[in-house]
């Protein structure tokens, strides 16, 4: 049979004879069981993405934040940045405290020490232009000062006296000594008790120990002969009232004096004398 087949539903079929045109309707008997499943066929293409779906919301509260946990070690240190520029002076500091002396310099030269006696670092008068003469200005027990300048640091180690045409007698002590301007003692010599000491000559006492002069200026050198016959002293008479003025360049002061235990200190009660004696210091 041929024709048009239609199914209506599982228990009729429907067929149309083209030609004819006639219907026929067969029944269908009862379904059979089905059939196994055939496999998945392909997927189909892809549908368009679906619109974006609204933000949800938000979390919970931000926690607490933790502990700051332990520092790290220490980078290496970096280079030296440029030196910044030089500010502004500062105002000057106050003046520091003065600093201690410094030692005093040598004495300067003295051209009329050439004409000192050999071994002389200071004379009481030029030798080479005063006459020779007597000064008889030795009272016995009495201390005779001459004045004298000296330099600062002059190293003073012994002291010289030459007599006159008169020579000791009956000596008991001669000791010699330095005193500074305001006749006070800087030094003496030892005693030379009864040593003679003849006419027309030098006697030279060393100090008990050197003296180094602490200024420039006026000193004195002092005299004690205490005997029976004094001896006079090689020295020219001057003028007394020239001596006298202040401060007085010569005379005799203290008087009962013995050995240089005795030694008034300061020398006191100087009378002017005339006579300037010859002596030096070595």
């Amino acid at each position: 049979m041929s024709g048009e087949i239609n199914v209506i539903s599982r228990s009729q079929i429907i067929i149309v004879d083209p030609i004819s045109g006639s219907v026929s309707v067969i029944n269908a008997g009862p379904a059979g069981p089905s059939g196994p499943i055939g496999p998945p066929g392909a997927n189909g293409a892809a549908g368009p993405t679906g619109p974006v779906g609204p933000i949800g919301p938000s979390g919970g509260a931000t926690g607490a934040t933790g502990a700051t946990g332990p520092a790290g070690p220490t980078g290496p240190t970096g280079p030296t940045g440029a030196a910044g520029t030089n500010g502004t002076n500062g105002a000057p500091g106050a003046t520091g405290p003065t600093g201690p002396t410094g030692p005093t310099g040598p004495a300067g030269s003295n051209l009329n020490s050439a004409l000192y006696v050999t071994g002389a670092i200071a004379e009481s008068f030029d030798r080479s232009i005063f006459a020779t003469g007597d000064a008889p200005c030795l009272t016995s027990g009495r201390i005779q000062l001459f004045g004298i300048p000296l330099p600062s640091g002059l190293l003073v180690t012994s002291i010289t006296f030459r007599s006159g045409t008169t020579a000791l007698g009956g000596g008991i002590n001669q000791w010699f000594g330095l005193f500074n301007a305001t006749r006070n003692m800087l030094r003496l010599t030892a005693d030379n008790g009864m040593s003679p000491w003849a006419a027309n000559t030098n006697k030279t006492l060393g100090l008990t120990s050197t003296f180094t002069t602490t200024y420039a200026g006026l000193h004195y050198v002092g005299i004690v002969v205490n005997a029976t016959t004094v001896p006079t002293l090689y020295g020219v008479a001057a003028n007394v009232a020239l001596a006298g003025d202040a401060p007085i360049l010569r005379g005799s002061g203290n008087t009962s004096l013995t050995n240089p235990a005795s030694c008034p200190n300061p020398v006191t009660g100087l009378t002017v004398s005339q006579h300037q004696a010859r002596f030096y210091l070595s």
